[in-house]
């Protein structure tokens, strides 16, 4: 669920996955993961992520 928010808010903005990885200083591989639900953004990530 947290993972179909990030894909579809990333999407609406016209943002890459390499993009978003480079200005949340993680690698493109992370955003997939999290996108499928692979794995979780940590804590300060999500910060990140709000703003």
């Amino acid at each position: 669920m947290l993972g179909e928010r990030i894909a579809n808010l990333r999407k609406e903005k016209k943002v890459s996955q390499e993009e978003l990885a480079d200005v949340l200083c993680t690698s493109r591989q992370a955003i997939s993961k999290w996108e499928r639900g692979e794995s979780d953004p940590d804590i300060g990530r999500l910060k990140d992520l709000a703003n």
